[in-house]
């Protein structure tokens, strides 16, 4: 659902936030900064606006200094009734049927190789920092210190790679949501698939046929679900993480493997029959391809290499928001957004953060591609679909990828 523009979404929306077996609050709030897990999940640490004495910091550095002033309420734009009662959202591939109004069922089908999609039956609030300067310069300040604790902490399982700190500086929140994907496994991937959504029965999903489903329940005391959340995406340059963090090897990106083939189209029906053909999906599975994507990364590898003088690039979800095209998120597609972002956007540093900038109207026509071949070695090579694969297999470490990915859908 990152194809649809609404943000990072989540497969399991925010209720309440945990801090420890005694201790929660009631809701995600701008400024948390934390980690999106492999399963979809947001583990939160700290929020940049509270001591680190407070009972709402879950781990942060002992010494960490809080932004100030508090973020005030005219910083935030708020819009109640973002997203109208009933909205569904559905990815390319996914066809809903409705079978009736009241009580409200609706059938959903994968028409591809796989699917999502989300129920609002109450619609959606927004809220958005209108203005994120304050919070870029903290961040130059502190980050390097985040990474080195948490680090060194090791808290849980969960690995804290360069480029996976997440700064939360908006998000939409329902009341009331449900949310399916399929495959349930990658074995069912071009196969039958299917779900019922249904408002008047608990659970809701109903007459599950290789899909999964996930929603609140009647019972839940939750108010208030973030269901997509906005922010920033927060890298130290390669030097420090070298200097003061590495320990083993420079953490890869992770690579999401369901993205090799566009989801509709002949493409996709016969990259469906060669795998089933020659038992690729069991070639593979791997715990390393099961890692969630986001493109973001992607633009943070290329800030922190054209800008070798920055101690920090920080890439907001709204650059990728503004290209989003509700295509199928394959490789091919993630190539041309990238591309389209890259060219119609320039690095600036400023005392040591690297951040980008889109050039004025005025500027685009004749500087974008001058400037995306400055600060891009090689990047324009992306307009030739000969030289697709070698570009992504350079950005998207991984397994190796098999031609027939990067070839568009029909």
């Amino acid at each position: 659902m990152q194809m649809l523009g609404h943000g990072t979404p989540l497969w399991r929306p925010i209720g309440n936030v945990y801090i420890s077996n005694t201790t929660s609050k009631p809701s995600i709030e701008i400024g948390d900064v934390g980690i999106i897990a492999n399963d979809g999940t947001f583990y939160y640490r700290f929020n940049i606006f509270q001591p680190p004495s407070s009972d709402l910091q879950r781990s942060c550095p002992p010494d960490m200094i809080p932004l100030q002033p508090p973020l005030q309420p005219a910083e935030v734009i708020t819009k109640p009734n973002h997203l109208p009662p009933g909205t569904l959202l559905t990815t390319m591939g996914i066809e809903a049927t409705q079978i009736s109004a009241s009580p409200l069922q609706i059938k959903f089908v994968v028409k591809g190789r796989e699917g999502a999609a989300l129920v609002l039956p109450n619609g959606t609030s927004r809220e958005d920092l209108a203005d994120p300067s304050r919070i870029r310069a903290y961040v130059r300040m502190h980050l390097l210190k985040w990474y080195r604790f948490m680090n060194r902490s090791r808290i849980g399982r969960i690995s804290v790679p360069n480029g996976s700190l997440y700064l939360v500086t908006g998000y939409d929140k329902a009341d009331a949501w449900a949310i399916a994907c399929g495959p349930l496994s990658y074995s069912r991937t071009g196969t039958d698939m299917s779900i019922r959504y249904q408002a008047d029965k608990t659970p809701v999903w109903q007459d599950f046929r290789g899909m999964t489903g996930n929603s609140n329940t009647p019972s839940d005391t939750v108010q208030s679900w973030a269901v997509f959340l906005r922010g920033m995406k927060l890298a130290v340059s390669n030097s420090d993480w070298v200097r003061y963090i590495l320990h083993e090897d420079i953490p890869e990106l992770p690579f999401y493997n369901v993205m090799k083939t566009p989801v509709l189209g002949r493409r996709a029906r016969l990259q469906t029959y060669i795998e089933h053909r020659y038992n690729f999906p069991a070639k593979y599975l791997s715990e390393s391809t099961h890692l969630l994507f986001n493109p973001l990364e992607i633009i943070l590898r290329y800030m922190i290499q054209e800008s070798p003088n920055a101690d920090v690039a920080i890439v907001d979800d709204w650059v990728w928001c503004a290209v989003a095209d509700r295509s199928d998120g394959s490789l091919s597609r993630v190539a041309h957004l990238l591309l389209r972002i890259l060219e119609t956007h320039e690095i600036v540093i400023q005392d040591g953060l690297a951040t980008l900038k889109p050039f004025s109207p005025t500027q685009s026509k004749e500087l974008s591609v001058q400037s995306f071949r400055q600060i891009t070695v090689g990047l324009s090579r992306f307009r030739r679909r000969s030289n697709i694969k070698r570009k992504l297999d350079k950005i998207f470490p991984g397994p190796p990828v098999p031609q027939e990915q990067f070839e568009d859908s029909d």
